[in-house]
């Protein structure tokens, strides 16, 4: 995995370095493009995250209780903050309505976005046709339910794997393995 930590405290640069050696750290704003996971240091950055950046997972670091990961880090943590990291498989990317599957951007129109969201608002739990019909179109027909989840099975799921799953008595859900610890897409 590329990670790139943005950082001017050269303390910090050399803890990662040491601390990641399984993985390719990087210290270089330019290189952001390549990185898969970025550690963003709120106390020496005062820029903000650029749009660009968030398709790469951002990790924030600070002295302040409004971070990820709180200074000074205790011996693993970096690692073990990575490593739930690589399990989140699909990730929302609010901003730019699209959404991020195994690292892969995909953009979605407003309602698939829309839609996609509220399935993952269910935490693995089926979304009744119902609520999905109320929420999204105000009570629109099951026939545009069905178009529409047609539409994102199209896109997310190009590789075979079931990702929407469906039941005829409950409605539709994320599959819990696409989930961060089943409950976060």
């Amino acid at each position: 995995m590329k990670v790139l930590v943005m950082t001017s405290d050269k303390y910090l640069q050399r803890r990662f370095t040491l601390e990641l050696t399984s993985h390719e750290v990087f210290f270089e704003k330019e290189r952001i493009y390549e990185a898969d996971i970025l550690i963003f240091d709120k106390d020496c950055c005062k820029e903000p995250i650029e749009e660009s950046v968030r398709s790469v997972k951002v990790i924030t670091i600070s002295r302040t209780s409004d971070a990820d990961l709180l200074l000074p880090l205790a011996y693993g943590t970096i690692e073990k903050a990575l490593s739930e990291n690589e399990n989140v498989r699909l990730r929302l990317l609010e901003k730019s309505k699209s959404v991020s599957l195994d690292n892969e951007t995909i953009k979605l129109t407003s309602l698939e976005f829309a839609l996609l969201n509220l399935l993952c608002e269910g935490k693995g739990d089926f979304i009744s046709r119902k609520t999905i019909s109320e929420k999204i179109w105000n009570g629109a027909s099951d026939g545009l339910i069905n178009i529409y989840i047609h539409y994102l099975r199209e896109k997310l799921e190009k590789r075979g794997e079931k990702i929407i799953l469906s039941s005829r008595k409950f409605g539709y859900k994320i599959d819990k393995k696409y989930l961060k610890g089943g409950s976060e897409c």
